[in-house]
């Protein structure tokens, strides 16, 4: 089958990235930032079809930034903390978008569906028979569309999860996590449609487990 004439063009970037890591006995981290520079990056452009895909296109010229960091630190004989965490500037360096309203300047705001941070630290526990995690995640705010409205947001959440794995016999482990263990309500997607109703979400699945058991034939 041949394609032709394309909806969108490819796109092209330019990555710059710089970074560091140490590791000790106890401690190991690494840290990196990243500067990268897109042609036609193909993004959302709000709404969907009538499929209920969303609608992108390509913007002219975007910019992507970010600080990114990792960590590993044994605090003793029984815990282990790893975080990663980020930090990013997604925006449009040059973008003229055209709809049935005329042609709107988006250049200097935010791309849609990129948060603003990102956070997950997680504490591993080793008690013999008996492992656990302990999960927190952390989101920044997202928006729905490019426009920059700051009524057009996904807010940022938080949530925490907890996980027991154990050992029952040579040939059998039982695994248990509880997602979101406080119920927190959150949207993790969503789009901004000005045609039918504005903003709309995807909402998090609230509180729930998780159980399995593993047996080795």
């Amino acid at each position: 089958m041949s394609w032709t004439d394309p909806y969108v063009n490819e796109e092209k970037a330019l990555n710059y990235e710089l970074g560091s890591s140490w590791q000790g006995q106890n401690l190991s981290f690494t840290f990196n930032g990243y500067w990268m520079e897109l042609d036609n990056e193909i993004i959302s452009y709000g709404g969907v079809d009538d499929d209920g895909s969303p609608i992108k296109g390509n913007a002219d010229k975007t910019l992507h930034r970010g600080l990114e960091l990792g960590l590993t630190a044994k605090l003793n004989d029984y815990h282990i903390l790893k975080v990663a965490a980020s930090k990013s500037w997604d925006e449009f360096d040059s973008f003229t978008h055209h709809d049935e309203a005329g042609d709107v300047d988006y250049s200097g705001n935010r791309i849609a569906l990129f948060p603003e941070h990102l956070l997950t630290a997680t504490m591993n526990s080793d008690f013999g028979l008996a492992r656990t995690f302990v999960r927190f995640r952390a989101v920044g705010k997202q928006h729905l569309d490019n426009s920059g409205n700051n009524d057009r947001v996904i807010d940022s959440w938080t949530s925490l999860d907890l996980g027991l794995r154990t050992t029952i016999n040579s040939n059998t482990n039982f695994s248990m996590d509880f997602i979101n263990l406080f119920d927190d309500k959150y949207e993790t997607s969503g789009y901004y449609d000005p045609w039918n109703g504005g903003n709309h979400f995807i909402p998090a699945a609230g509180r729930h487990f998780l159980a399995g058991v593993n047996y080795l034939f």
